[in-house]
């Protein structure tokens, strides 16, 4: 019986690096777009403060899923990073001009 290193796992499986890294980038970008778009929403509504909480958490869940299946849609793994990190820094950005 042989023992499979981890250095040979990628040589082994290469599209393995592929699916691990769109992974990563689908629970850690998925979080953080949907986070920072959550923040963004809770202050730009114009309800009530709870109101516009509320609303902005639910549609947080729909904007976590819409990330994820984008980044699996993407051809390349590191176009998909680049995407949720321009993305993430374009909230980011609009979140500190409104003052929040």
């Amino acid at each position: 019986m042989k023992s499979l290193s981890l250095l040979q796992f990628p040589r082994r499986h290469p599209q393995a690096l592929t699916i691990i890294s769109r992974a990563l980038a689908s629970i850690i970008g998925g979080y953080l777009i949907a986070s920072l778009a959550c923040a963004l929403l809770a202050v730009s509504l114009p309800m009530s403060r709870i109101d516009s909480t509320v609303c902005a958490m639910m549609l947080s869940f729909l904007i976590y899923a819409l990330v994820v299946i984008r980044v699996f849609c993407i051809k390349r793994s590191l176009r998909a990073w680049q995407e949720l990190l321009l993305l993430a820094a374009a909230l980011f950005g609009v979140l500190k001009l409104l003052g929040a």
